[in-house]
């Protein structure tokens, strides 16, 4: 086998080279953090961070009902070294902001707000006695998690400027997208459409 041969696991904070996908391996400066979690019933998702503040939900009934799917705002709030993030709990249950190493940051009762979150932290908001949400910061970028996140975005930019970005048309995008979150994935097509690319 060649010594490139693929790892034998592939995870979430895989290194990836999103170069090969994007003409430059960030989109915007503002756009490289995101937020990973689950966002329904074993579904994991990201969502990226902005200045502007992004809502995370929930959407499985059997963790939270169907009036209080909305958990919180997470925000940009400082570019510095390795970004600064806000929270705003808007969920009917507490939350609770770790460190990387696991200490007690912050305790967000709702309709609270906590500051000065780090990369690393993990939001956990505790839906039941046993049952918890869990959600990390992290870099958006040169992961495999980021680069579903950026090809998420680019199949979904309404006005195509993040799409002409890519080194990929819509179907390529979608089939890459398609094998990134499957176990297995059968790609096919006609001469010269990619797949051996892919």
């Amino acid at each position: 086998a060649p010594d490139h041969a693929c790892p034998a696991e592939l995870h979430q904070d895989t290194a990836v080279k999103a170069g090969l996908i994007f003409k430059r391996e960030t989109i915007s400066e503002e756009q490289s953090y995101q937020l990973v979690g689950i966002s329904a019933a074993n579904r994991q998702a990201s969502w990226r961070i902005h200045a502007a503040p992004t809502l995370v939900q929930h959407t499985c009934s059997t963790v939270l009902p169907t009036n209080s799917r909305d958990l919180f705002y997470v925000s940009l709030s400082s570019l510095g070294l390795g970004g600064s993030f806000r929270v705003l709990n808007q969920s009917l249950h507490q939350m609770i902001v770790t460190s990387a190493g696991g200490a007690t940051r912050h305790i967000i009762r709702p309709g609270e707000a906590a500051d000065n979150l780090q990369v690393g932290d993990e939001i956990v908001v505790a839906t039941g006695p046993e049952l918890e949400l869990r959600y990390r910061i992290s870099p958006l970028v040169r992961t495999l998690q980021g680069l579903l996140s950026d090809i998420d975005a680019a199949m979904d930019d309404p006005d195509g400027t993040l799409a002409s970005q890519t080194t990929l048309d819509q179907s390529q995008l979608s089939a890459l997208a398609h094998a990134l979150r499957c176990r297995t994935a059968l790609i096919q097509g006609p001469p010269g459409t990619g797949k051996t690319f892919l």
